[in-house]
């Protein structure tokens, strides 16, 4: 299952990625106008597109944690945090792009909701295999 989630979160990076390209050179007007009149659209798009790759990326980690000044945070979602945090900055060196703090509270949002979900699955999942053993 390790492998399975691993390969599923370079897939899904690969797309990310491309979203990022096709929005930085303005090619992805079409894409974006399918959304344009749902109410929301891109706030709800960034909490779930990075919240999934939250969770796959914790998911491949086995949900691995890390303890910093005495609190447990699972290593994907401060990796995806990153990331995000990153793109989200470069955006305002790119003239066809605008960086929106309310953006980054989605992004975090669904990182956070994700990367608890990938830890509440991957617990249950735990459980299940000792139970067998």
């Amino acid at each position: 299952m390790h492998k399975l989630y691993l390969s599923a979160t370079l897939v899904y990076l690969t797309f990310l990625t491309a979203i990022v390209i096709l929005a930085n050179n303005e090619w992805a007007s079409w894409l974006f106008n399918i959304f344009e009149g749902l109410p929301y659209a891109d706030k709800v798009g960034h909490l779930f597109l990075m919240g999934i790759f939250s969770f796959l990326l914790n998911s491949a980690l086995r949900c691995r944690e890390i303890t910093i000044r005495g609190i447990k945070i699972l290593l994907g979602s401060l990796i995806v945090c990153g990331i995000v945090l990153a793109e989200e900055v470069s955006q305002v060196f790119v003239e066809s792009r605008n960086s929106d703090p309310l953006d980054m509270l989605f992004d975090v949002m669904g990182i956070y909701l994700f990367g608890l979900l990938a830890r509440r699955l991957g617990d249950t999942a735990t459980k299940s295999v000792e139970q067998t053993r």
